[in-house]
């Protein structure tokens, strides 16, 4: 219980700090001076897309899925990640669509060939405390679709194991994302495979999960 009123009091001062203007879009990072993990296709790099999203009833709202090489998942420095951010509807047509009660936009990067790991969730300069090690493989020349990540406040979302804590949902959405994914303008060349990433339950502990619809 007092974890979960954490997260609570984290995401309520991430939506505040977060509150000022910005375009809906997509957001991705390739890591910092210290770790660059940005490869272009042509160049002998692979690709990773999908969707972030959520269900939390805010405006003014940015939430990112973070991750790190396998061999530097454990420094924070060494971290990269995409997500989603938006603050105002009049935006939100261009690159942002919604699903019933879930707001979503598509994401792509192009990475170095390598083990990678889902390590955690950051909202502004504030980054998940407790590492988790979700892995993802990236492969020269491939793009592979990982999946819609969607974002659930405490007694959201499609999990009775989660109801009390706030939570990333991943879902296979490629029918719906792949075609909007196809009409970016950061778009890979190659198309993609459906590798939508699994969630082991201890691995993925505290903040992702697979559920049932």
């Amino acid at each position: 219980m007092r974890d979960a009123i954490a997260w609570l009091l984290l995401f309520a001062v991430g939506a505040c700090f977060l509150a000022g203007p910005a375009m809906a879009d997509d957001v991705v990072f390739y890591g910092t001076v210290w770790a660059p993990y940005k490869q272009k296709l042509e160049n002998g790099g692979g690709c990773v897309s999908g969707s972030v999203g959520t269900s939390y009833d805010i405006r003014n709202f940015s939430f990112y899925v973070v991750f790190a090489s396998e061999k530097n998942s454990d420094s924070y420095r060494k971290h990269a990640y995409f997500g989603y951010s938006s603050s105002s509807d009049i935006f939100e047509k261009n690159v942002v669509y919604t699903d019933g009660a879930v707001k979503s936009s598509i994401f792509t990067m192009c990475l170095k060939p390598g083990r990678y790991e889902l390590v955690g969730l950051k909202f502004g300069d504030m980054v998940s405390k407790q590492l988790v090690h979700v892995p993802f493989v990236v492969e020269a020349g491939k793009h592979v679709y990982l999946g819609s990540f969607v974002f659930h406040q405490a007694g959201q979302g499609n999990c009775p194991q989660m109801i009390g804590t706030p939570h990333v949902e991943v879902r296979d959405e490629h029918e719906r994302d792949i075609p909007r994914i196809a009409l970016s303008k950061k778009a890979p060349k190659a198309d993609p495979v459906v590798q939508v990433i699994e969630i082991d339950a201890s691995a993925g502990k505290p903040y992702f999960v697979a559920c049932g619809a």
